[in-house]
């Protein structure tokens, strides 16, 4: 079985004259697929990647798997990585299409 990775997060609605942009908030979670039981997932780092490469946005988890990205993020649709931080281990980087354009995303990444 692999691990799955389930992303929830709130973004709050930010308008700046043209651009919107969202304030990204939330909880990683990690469990076997097919599980009902997840766990919180502690001292990962998230990425936000825009088309041309950049690093847009990046945060880490706490303890309890909680993130916040301090950036605004512009309205969009990006690259995601989540990925252990420096001197941990426990799960390969894995990558997922992120649109921002809602106040609520979830994501199960597989």
């Amino acid at each position: 079985m692999r691990k799955i990775f389930t992303l929830v997060a709130l973004s709050l609605l930010l308008g700046c004259g043209k651009v919107f942009r969202a304030k990204v908030i939330g909880k990683v979670y990690m469990g076997m697929e097919g599980s009902e039981n997840l766990s919180p997932l502690p001292m990962a780092v998230l990425e936000v990647i825009n088309a041309k490469g950049e690093v847009v946005a990046d945060s880490f988890t706490d303890l309890e798997g909680r993130f916040e990205f301090e950036e605004r993020i512009p309205f969009g649709t990006y690259k995601l990585v989540i990925k252990p931080a420096q001197g941990t281990f426990g799960f390969p980087p894995k990558e997922e299409r992120l649109t921002i354009r809602r106040p609520f995303i979830s994501l199960n990444l597989k």
